[in-house]
């Protein structure tokens, strides 16, 4: 929002800039470390329903119209069976196949960006993930709930505030444990561990932190995935600091003015 009273261009700053900056930068943080130091532990990447497994993501900026057609079709079949257990999974995992399609993904850092389309088919696929986990009776599928995990944890990382990503981190941590329930090993578990952690139950955290040490194949790895996931419980309880101190400076000072350094550019 530009102000021009007194001849200068000014804009008003919102401390959730601050927060989606911070928040942004901890969760590509984290999808780093998990993408190469659980790879390199020997875990997620050989191990099924690890945070790498079933992505796909980035595939191109436009997306593939296919899967998009076919989620609406799916929609409509929806409209005239809405417990349908079956149409609502191929619906949430359509809806977010599609949406890695849409997601950007810079080649030389592999930072994502979450387009807007992105965030739409993840959305919808919540949608239907909810009404499915509603009406599902027995066990429920693993196999969708680690794309449903892989899904929330991508808008995670794009959330601009912390109560959203809160949510989305949450939500991950809920369909990992189906998986992790269903799927118990090294990569199941440690993902677990690392969103328990990033949703701040540090108590759920430890205990899927000591079942990954457990399901380790030998010693040295226990070691390695030991450490991994006491370094990811350390950054998660910085995030933890940094949210309250964003928190307890937003209730002081909810915006304050600032020179917009980029001038008539649109901020």
């Amino acid at each position: 929002m530009a102000d021009k009273g007194g001849g200068e261009h000014r804009m008003l700053f919102d401390v959730r800039g601050r927060r989606k900056r911070v928040i942004q930068v901890i969760y590509t943080g984290l999808a780093l470390l998990m993408a190469g130091g659980l790879v390199l532990f020997g875990i997620g990447g050989s191990v099924s329903g690890g945070l790498l497994d079933g992505l796909g993501i980035g595939n191109g900026s436009a997306g593939d119209s296919t899967l998009g057609d076919q989620a609406d079709r799916l929609d409509q079949k929806l409209q005239r069976r809405p417990n349908d257990e079956a149409l609502l999974l191929a619906a949430t995992r359509t809806r977010i196949s599609y949406g890695n399609t849409l997601v950007e993904v810079d080649a030389s850092s592999g930072q994502q960006n979450v387009t807007s389309d992105a965030r739409e088919q993840y959305e919808m696929a919540a949608d239907t993930w909810s009404r499915y986990l509603k009406v599902a009776e027995g066990e429920k599928s693993a196999g969708v709930a680690l794309l449903v995990a892989n899904a929330f944890f991508t808008l995670a990382q794009s959330d601009t505030t912390t109560d959203a990503a809160d949510a989305d981190i949450r939500a991950a941590a809920r369909a990992q444990r189906i998986v992790a329930e269903q799927r118990p090993n090294v990569g199941t578990l440690s993902t677990l561990a690392t969103f328990e952690y990033y949703s701040l139950d540090f108590a759920a955290g430890d205990r899927a932190a000591q079942q990954a040490e457990q399901a380790a194949t030998s010693p040295s790895q226990r070691k390695l995935v030991k450490q991994q996931l006491a370094a990811t419980r350390k950054q998660a309880k910085r995030y933890q600091k940094q949210v309250k101190a964003f928190e307890k400076a937003s209730k002081g000072q909810q915006r304050q003015r600032l020179e917009n350094p980029f001038g008539g550019l649109g901020g």
